[in-house]
């Protein structure tokens, strides 16, 4: 037997009867080909279960390689073959017998499946994958479609697993039995996702593994993951291949049965943070809830741990805490979770209650755990208390005073006593702060407030049947907290020798590259540990990786503490992939770990699509290529101009680009008239068209603009949609000249005064470049609004933003992602700043260190100033072409004789001035 023969680890550890070294079987995958094991191939089982063999081979000596030992194959079949035997098995790819046929599309429209078709390789048949690849931005939920059902006819136990299609980012497809109230995600990215890390299949069909259990009387069922679409991107992309269905034994499903009633194997915990989830996937349904727990229905889960939250906000109502904005960030996602909660509230729906019910019929344990020191923004309690604050870090309370330990431990006793939970887990691992720096009795303050979180848990224990377990979990030097202090158990005032001597915690969860010393320190202790294993952060080195680590090397990570003495392992912040199952069998563990096989995941092969259809790569790149449109802006907000709308096609085939004009719906505006209100033209790879069009009416703020609608087509099929927004705004001509212009060669513009009611002022502004610079120069004379002399500063200083001063701010790529200030005030004094799109926060970061090497003058006089400013290419990245067009504000900040200033911006009338969508345009001639 060679080494190089293809093999498939078993789906979830069963060896099928009547296999046995030295008979043959056909392999799974090709339902054609053999494998004959010789005495040179040992196989090696765990618990009675096919694992691997050993291979001896004349070259490279001897070698691991996962073993599938399968029986007979019969494909798209309706119900179940006669005579079938255990091993065998049933594979569907004609999914034609899916209902309702209604829901299913020859082409990729909205609201319906697509029957994609394709080949594979060496093979002339053709099939179909169901999939959903519409992406609409502005109304992603316009690209659902409706649930699909298999009917199976089928009697016994069977291993379930399910064939969908590995794209780079989201897909899957979700599955349940009819018999079951909840979906799970069958997820093809159970992938290495790590910097410099192997690169996975995509583009690949997948087989996930389900679950195994009895068919009899049950049918299969469909939808898009999670039933809706991700907040982050807004996709909705969902693909079914086939199905695959293995009849197991009486024996198996005997053995199987015992395997679910063993406890020695449950040493896996899993945590969610509460949040993430819901950002991403949160729908106002209890469901969306309990199917968190369908990928952990495996005999080596202990229990499921979800973090409510810390300090005052929690996702919960107590006695203590109210409904509020879980957080300040205005990402979709951050929309999206607090509607969630705010849902959840407003219905009556307790989180934890819809977990530990469904948890508890599943056979799981329910953990819920509080943040000690942090919480995403400030509720009542924390607003009326600021004197129970720390002065530094990023830390809320001080647990020095007895006040706040005396609160934190009655909302703690309250969870758990009206809470039908298994276990709270104290946690200290967000930011490591809970007192002044300069506290001199840390250890004695924390010891006391946990000794009163004991005690509270001792006594609602005496009053409860389901006791709740106390358990800790903290960083020592971890990864994450070092980014925020030194990391150190003294620092944070962490006595962990202590509470193990009075036996405070019922089990420990240590992060950090000491995690496995505490397993040591706690043999005499009646406390547990288990370490824990952080997303995106090695187990062995405690190193940051930039990415998921995939389902080998987590495998490895785990057998790699167990060997050194770790009774179990706390998954924290991982997802929960179904590729993790059974790493409880610790003789299986071993011999997964010695072959490359991933558990409960097939790779299989390539489809070759039969008409093309851009990938989330080319639709990004195509996406990246549109840029907002600008039209002049009078001073009355009126918009009367040609538009020229550029059309790149980046895709590698040609496309038919159609635009459309949608114009806003906000009540009470005056129509826009746009001609043609349709236009197409044909695009070639690579090349760009212009079509032109009339545009005129009346806009005063960006949302009352205008869009235009983008659709390419290829083959008579939309491919693409995208939504191109258009900015009303000024206009300048930058003239090449070899000197800034002259205050009396300054054209007269009216700058828009943005905090009264909408007024223009009169002032002067020009733009001219030569071979190096950008020049700008602005004259504030004519504001005629008083100036309060301030002293010159140092560049960059803090209070050049408390002073009078003109900002130049530039957007070179016109792509509304970054920009440049640049910043002068009557007497000289610069600051300079880049600032960009960050799309984990959902608004622009300002970087105040960024620095360039650029000049300004300043000339003032008695009613007013002039500010001249030479701005190098160099710094700004680019040097402009005649006929290119930059985005470019300038803004007049007048404090006047108050404090508040008054502003005036030459660009748009819209408030948030700068936002590059409020951003004019210069034109280079």
């Amino acid at each position: 037997m060679r080494t190089g023969l293809g093999l498939a680890l078993v789906a979830c550890g069963l060896a099928y009867a009547g296999v046995n070294e030295g008979v043959t079987r056909p392999w799974a995958d090709s339902g054609c080909s053999q494998a004959s094991f010789t005495p040179a191939a040992a196989l090696e089982k765990g618990g009675g279960c096919v694992l691997a063999a050993t291979v001896s081979d004349a070259a490279d000596g001897s070698a691991y390689r996962a073993v599938g030992l399968r029986g007979r194959i019969f494909r798209d079949v309706a119900g179940e073959p006669p005579g079938i035997q255990p091993g065998d098995e049933i594979v569907i790819t004609d999914l034609s017998r899916i209902t309702p046929a209604e829901a299913v599309s020859d082409r990729s429209v909205k609201g319906k499946w697509w029957g994609r078709r394709y080949r594979l390789a060496d093979d002339a048949e053709e099939r179909r994958l169901l999939c959903v690849e519409e992406h609409d931005l502005e109304d992603p939920a316009s690209c659902l479609a409706p649930p699909l059902r298999l009917d199976l006819d089928l009697e016994g136990w069977y291993e379930i697993w399910v064939r969908t299609y590995r794209h780079r980012e989201a897909g899957g497809i979700d599955v349940r039995l009819s018999g079951e109230p909840y979906f799970f995600h069958a997820n093809p990215l159970q992938v290495d996702q790590t910097d410099g890390g192997p690169q996975p299949a995509y583009g690949a069909l997948v087989d996930v593994l389900y679950r195994v259990d009895d068919l009899s009387g049950q049918d299969l069922v469909f939808q898009q993951p999670y039933g809706t679409y991700e907040s982050e991107h807004k996709r909705c992309n969902a693909s079914l291949a086939g199905v695959r269905l293995v009849k197991l034994s009486d024996e198996q499903v005997a053995g199987l049965e015992a395997e679910r009633a063993r406890e020695d194997t449950r040493i896996i915990g899993y945590d969610n943070d509460g949040f993430s989830y819901f950002w991403k996937w949160g729908v106002h349904d209890k469901a969306c809830i309990a199917r968190l727990l369908e990928p952990l229905r495996d005999q080596s889960a202990a229990f499921f741990n979800i973090e409510l939250g810390g300090l005052g906000g929690i996702h919960i109502p107590t006695p203590y805490t109210g409904m509020y904005q879980m957080t300040g960030h205005t990402r979709d996602g951050d929309y999206r979770a607090n509607a969630f909660y705010r849902w959840c509230f407003e219905n009556d729906v307790n989180i934890v209650d819809v977990l530990t019910e469904r948890a508890h019929e599943v056979g799981l344990k329910l953990f819920v755990s509080l943040m000690m020191e942090r919480c995403f923004s400030l509720d009542t309690t924390m607003k009326a208390h600021p004197q129970w604050r720390v002065r530094r870090g990023r830390g809320r309370w001080d647990y020095a005073l007895p006040e706040v330990q005396d609160f934190q431990v009655k909302k703690i006793a309250w969870i758990m006593e009206h809470h039908d939970i298994d276990g709270f887990i104290v946690d200290f691992t967000r930011y490591g702060h809970f007192f002044n720096e300069d506290e001199p009795d840390k250890f004695g303050h924390m010891n006391a407030f946990l000794r009163k979180v004991r005690a509270a848990t001792d006594a609602v224990n005496a009053k409860k049947a389901r006791k709740v377990a106390l358990c800790g979990s903290f960083g020592d030097r971890s990864w994450h907290l070092t980014h925020w202090g030194t990391g150190k158990l003294d620092d944070q005032g962490l006595d962990v020798a202590t509470w193990l001597d009075e036996g405070i915690f019922d089990l420990l969860l240590p992060e950090g590259p000491t995690a496995l010393d505490f397993v040591a320190m706690a043999e005499d202790s009646r406390t547990v540990v288990w370490p824990r294993m952080v997303a995106r952060v090695t187990m062995d080195t405690h190193r940051g990786v930039g990415g998921a680590e995939g389902p080998k090397k987590l495998e490895r990570g785990t057998k790699w503490a167990f060997d050194r003495g770790a009774p179990g392992i706390f998954f924290f912040n991982h997802d929960t992939w179904s590729s993790m199952g059974r790493l409880g069998f610790r003789e299986e563990l071993d011999l997964r770990c010695k072959t490359d096989a991933v558990y409960g995941l097939r790779e299989g092969p390539q489809p070759r699509f039969l008409a093309w259809y851009p990938n989330d790569e080319e639709k990004t790149a195509q996406r990246a290529a549109f840029k907002p449109l600008t039209v002049r802006i009078d001073a009355a907000g009126h918009v009367d101009a040609e538009m020229i709308v550029p059309i790149r096609n980046t895709f590698p085939e040609p496309v038919e680009a159609t635009v459309r004009w949608r114009s806003p719906s906000h009540e009470g505006d005056a129509p826009w008239h746009s001609g043609p209100e349709t236009a197409s033209v044909p695009v070639a790879p690579g090349e760009t068209e212009n079509l032109p069009f009339d545009i005129e009416g009346r806009a005063l703020l960006q949302a009352a603009v205008p869009s235009a609608d983008v659709e390419l087509a290829s083959g008579g099929q939309v491919v693409f949609r995208h939504r191109l927004p258009v900015r009303a705004v000024s206009h300048m001509t930058c003239k090449r000249q070899e000197t800034a212009p002259a205050v009396a060669d300054l054209e007269t513009r009216a700058f828009f005064a943005l905090d009264g009611d909408g007024e223009t002022v009169a002032a002067r502004a020009a733009a001219t470049y030569d071979g190096a610079h950008l020049h700008v120069t602005c004259d504030c004379s004519g504001l005629e609004i008083p100036q309060v002399p301030k002293a010159p500063s140092k560049r960059d200083a803090r209070e050049i933003y408390a002073s009078d001063r003109v900002e130049i701010l530039l957007d070179v790529q016109g792509a509304e992602q970054e920009y440049l200030a640049f910043v002068v005030t009557p007497f000289g004094a610069q600051a300079d700043a880049r600032s960009y799109f960050d799309a984990f926060l959902g608004h622009f970061a300002h970087k105040r260190d960024w620095n360039a090497d650029w000049t300004a003058e300043a000339v003032r006089r008695d009613n007013g100033y002039t500010i001249q400013a030479s701005i190098p290419f160099a710094c700004l990245g680019a040097t402009p072409q005649p006929g290119a067009a930059w985005r470019l504000s300038i803004l007049v900040y007048a404090y006047g004789l108050g404090d508040k200033p008054q502003r005036f911006s030459w660009s748009s009338p819209d408030k948030e001035a700068r936002r590059p969508a409020s951003f004019g345009t210069i034109r280079f001639r």
